[in-house]
């Protein structure tokens, strides 16, 4: 089990305690239940009705759901109730997110070693052609110093020296699309490093909502 596993096992633990910690707030007169049911972090996914009769229910009603949380008589009970629900819906959030992460790491891992894979054969062909360019150059100097010796042959010469430029012009064009090629291939890697981090950033966040909640659930108690 990973860190992040181990930590959402410890705040499953403490929120089921957070009934034990209720009977006790209630003995020493508890906390102000009223304000809590009406904390950002409660509204925003629960919905807390008052009592519709007199000496009626407190009913909490989950806002994306509409599932029926809690109806009791006793406010703390319902706050209680809500705010558990909460905590499971952060936790089922940060799941979520950890098996969206794994085989994204998973693609980049395979897109790396694709990409190093790929350099590896680019470079070694870059060092061939690199080769055949220097030698044609040679030959092409060579070619220029026969000009100078052999005038009567300056024609064939001169058809020769045209197809070994045309030979240097498309090595040069095949390097190119090389490079574009390896381009490509590391602009995909930022984009799915850049999607990492985003979702790491995304865990992060609910990890801070969740010790958040989870902190005032243990300053209540």
């Amino acid at each position: 089990m990973n860190r992040l596993s181990r930590v959402l096992a410890v705040f499953v633990t403490v929120a089921s305690l957070g009934y034990a910690a209720f009977v006790l707030a209630l003995v020493n007169g508890g906390p102000n239940w009223e304000a809590l049911a009406g904390a950002k972090s409660v509204t925003e996914n629960v919905a807390i009705a008052p009592p519709q009769l007199p000496d009626g229910p407190y009913t909490a009603t989950h806002r994306l759901t509409g599932d029926q949380l809690k109806s009791s008589k006793v406010l703390a009970e319902v706050v209680i109730a809500s705010q558990k629900r909460v905590l499971d819906d952060l936790n089922k959030q940060i799941q979520d997110l950890e098996q969206v992460i794994e085989p994204l790491k998973q693609r980049i891992a395979a897109a790396q070693r694709d990409i190093d894979v790929d350099r590896s054969g680019l470079n070694a062909r870059s060092e061939a052609w690199t080769a055949r360019l220097r030698q044609l150059a040679q030959e092409l100097d060579a070619v220029n110093a026969d000009l100078q010796a052999r005038v009567t042959e300056a024609t064939q010469v001169g058809r020769d020296l045209e197809e070994r430029r045309f030979e240097v012009l498309r090595l040069q064009n095949q390097l190119e699309l090389l490079r574009d090629d390896l381009f490509a291939a590391q602009e995909q890697r930022r984009a799915l490093e850049d999607e990492l981090t985003q979702l790491l950033e995304a865990q992060q966040r609910l990890e801070r909502r969740r010790q958040q909640l989870q902190e005032r659930l243990g300053e209540k108690y």
